[in-house]
């Protein structure tokens, strides 16, 4: 899809004892198998690939191709005074 932002997370459920990577990057997964990883974007194609190995050594992988459009982003806003 197309999307305007700078960055996206990537949540989801897998094997608790799975080893699972974001791009190559270990995340953490909890007793219960979920994780949740912040991924920044940059201009033009964005792949995402998510492995998860299981104790068994069997791997599945997701692949996501995002493409972010600068010009569709709006001006930062400042973020509110507390």
């Amino acid at each position: 899809g197309v999307v305007s932002v700078d960055s996206v997370e990537v949540a989801g459920v897998t094997d608790p004892a799975a080893t699972l990577t974001i791009n190559r990057q270990s995340v953490a997964v909890t007793d219960e198998g979920h994780f949740r990883q912040s991924v920044r974007l940059t201009t033009g194609i964005n792949t995402i690939e998510i492995a998860a190995t299981n104790p068994q050594r069997k791997e599945t992988t997701k692949v996501i191709q995002l493409l972010v459009d600068v010009a569709q982003m709006g001006p930062t806003r400042p973020a509110p005074e507390t």
